[in-house]
């Protein structure tokens, strides 16, 4: 039978599923292997899963949505046609459009007035799937689903409309059956089914809105159980007629969800967000009075301010540190606060105040490689042609290791207890005793770059014109991965879960799944340099002949930053908020910038008289600028 739900509503979008299960979401750092080690492993094909199809159709005005919206209908694709048909159709329910706003008051008695004007439609929930490639988040692919309020009333859900993201995963095929004549086939994986109810006005969603539960089908009966049920969301309505403003002439100003403040004082009025809050609620400040605005957080709660007006973002200004080589190299500990640099032909350079000051350590040598623990007291440098050097005091002392040979990279735990170092034409090096003794991995090749998980178990390894090679046992054994390509700098999240690599004419390359499978993004360019936050989100790429680039979303899309010089060395601190790039014949550079206010009570944005700005509540804390103007200056963010 079929069930019908009536929701907020949004434009149509014709959509297939394939059959999906519930997904997860998600730095720094070569083992002995045989030839052998590299060979691919047999493999069976599993059979098929059974998909899941849906359908989006427009709802004329009628019985199911008074004002329209979208009829949504899903059912099992039986016969495989890629379609769901109408016989195929399970369950059918609907998203429809908020209605019309109040009209507007009669005007006072006397001589017949105007009538008022009609109220503003309320905002409409908006929900756009794209799809989302294999990877961390759906190691089978699947659908991404993002949510959010029509804020612009453009029937589009814009990227700075979205408050919460979800993702509906492809299944698993199941195991096939046993070896052997005529094996049994094993069993289709799980479907994944959502279901909309909708969520009345109150706590969860002011104005009321859509319940979205989803979850396995375990049971397999079509039907979404209350013992299947993995994760409930919420998609709120926007509050009808639009936001009412209030003006404030006190000091201090206790902020309701959905509502408009006009700070109308001499002195500077507080406004403190609410600490109740609905995924897609939205606050508005205006500075109307001399004094200005501050707006003030709760516990746990903070603002993203990328993109905010007169907020210094990391890349936008660059520093350049003293330099008396060539070519340097960098290393920044996770806070930022420590850094080293490593110039060819020059000293050691070492900063503990985030690149503000620098102090020279060592002696001038042929520097090519260094890396740091987390905290960065414990350092490693390399010399190409030469030994390796160890520091525990965060660069005052050192102290040679290893034998002399063509260095190329080192990486680091974020412990500093296991190491890992690659040659040109010899070994990857790996140690497990913060460097006292070295042991040689895998076959030689014309070694280029490495990287090491925090907890040491991870490496990733690049060579020319050769796959990405990987170990998940601390260099023990390797294996390629990827197109064979002359690929240089490599970078991974602090799990080792994503790794990115740049080739040297030719893309950058993503892996979601530790380096299973890989995708190209960006031109292809001389990349040479590359470095990334702990959980892969923000990544910075240094073109040799260009800018460097930078990423906010895994890699996905890339942006210019920084002038066009010959980059080639990248480090960056865990949070993404220090940089440091090295270039070829010219100084070592360092970027500080913020990309959120502080979390709890000693967060803040201020803004002066005339700044306004839009924030958009998107869960968990966290708070978006949709929207910001200060025709006077900047706004002030702590």
């Amino acid at each position: 039978m079929n069930t019908r739900r009536k929701v907020c509503g949004l434009r149509a979008y014709c959509i297939r599923l394939a059959t999906v299960c519930a997904c997860l979401l998600a730095g720094c750092g070569g083992g002995g292997a045989k030839e052998e080690d590299f060979k691919a492993a047999p493999f069976k094909l599993q059979p098929p899963a059974l998909s899941a199809v849906a359908r989006i159709d427009g709802e004329p005005a009628g019985t199911n949505c008074p004002d329209g919206g979208t009829r949504i209908s899903v059912g099992m694709d039986t016969n495989g046609n890629g379609a769901l048909d109408t016989a195929e159709i399970s369950s059918t329910q609907y998203l429809c459009n908020g209605a019309r706003g109040p009209a507007g008051s009669i005007g006072a008695t006397g001589v017949a007035g105007a009538a008022g004007s009609t109220g503003s439609r309320g905002l409409g929930s908006l929900v756009r799937l794209d799809p989302e490639p294999v990877g961390q988040r759906c190691a089978n692919g699947g659908y991404q689903v993002s949510v959010g309020s029509d804020t612009n009333n453009d029937g589009r859900l814009d990227p700075s409309e979205v408050s919460s993201v979800a993702y509906a995963c492809n299944g698993i095929a199941g195991a096939a059956g046993t070896t052997g004549a005529a094996g049994n086939n094993g069993l289709n994986g799980a479907t994944s089914l959502v279901t909309l109810l909708p969520e009345l006005a109150g706590a969860r969603c002011l104005y009321g809105g859509t319940q979205v539960n989803s979850g396995l089908d375990t049971n397999r009966n079509g039907l979404l159980d209350a013992s299947e049920l993995t994760s409930t969301a919420y998609i709120c309505a926007g509050p009808p007629g639009g936001i009412a403003w209030i003006n404030v002439t006190t000091a201090t100003q206790s902020a309701q969800a959905n509502t408009g403040y006009l700070a109308d004082s001499a002195i500077e009025v507080a406004i403190k967000l609410p600490s109740s809050l609905a995924v897609g609620d939205v606050l508005r400040v205006t500075g109307i009075g001399s004094g200005g605005w501050k707006i003030l957080q709760n516990d746990s709660q903070w603002i993203s301010t990328a993109g905010l007006p007169g907020n210094l973002e990391v890349g936008s200004d660059w520093t350049a540190a003293p330099s008396q080589g060539d070519e340097p190299s960098v290393a920044i500990s996770s806070d930022g606060r420590l850094l080293l640099g490593a110039p060819f032909g020059g000293q050691l350079q070492t900063s503990t105040d985030g690149g503000q000051t620098w102090t020279a350590r060592e002696t001038p040598r042929n520097w090519i490689a260094v890396a740091s623990s987390s905290d960065g007291s414990r350092l490693v440098a390399a010399v190409s042609g030469g030994a390796l050097y160890l520091s525990s005091d965060s660069g005052v002392t050192w102290w040679t290791v290893a034998t002399n040979q063509r260095w190329t990279s080192v990486a680091s735990s974020a412990d500093g207890r296991k190491l890992a170092a690659t040659v040109d034409g010899g070994f990857i090096y790996v140690s497990s005793d913060y460097g006292q003794t070295w042991t040689p991995a895998a076959s030689s090749q014309r070694w280029k770059g490495i990287a090491i998980s925090a907890d040491g178990s991870r490496l990733y390894a690049t060579a020319r014109d050769m796959p990405v090679f990987s170990s998940s046992n601390g260099g023990a054994t390797w294996t390629p991965s990827g197109p064979s390509l002359d690929f240089n700098q490599i970078a991974i999240s602090a799990d080792g879960q994503q790794v990115a690599t740049g080739a040297w004419n030719g893309q950058i390359y993503i892996s979601q799944d530790y380096g299973a499978t890989w995708s190209g993004h960006e031109r292809s360019r001389q990349w040479v340099g590359i470095a990334s936050s702990a959980d892969g989100s923000r990544l910075v790429a240094g073109d040799y002949a260009g800018s460097l680039y930078h990423s906010r979303d895994h890699g996905r899309t890339w942006h210019p930053m920084g002038s066009v010089r010959s980059w080639w060395f990248l480090a960056s601190s865990a949070d993404g908020d220090v940089l440091g790039a090295g270039a070829w014949g010219s100084s070592l550079f360092t970027s500080t910038g913020t990309s959120k206010t502080s979390t709890g009570t000693a967060g803040s944005i201020s803004g002066p008289q005339g700044a306004a700005i839009e924030l958009q509540y998107a869960g968990m804390g966290r708070f978006n600028v949709l929207s910001s103007n200060n025709p006077v200056g900047g706004f002030t963010v702590r």
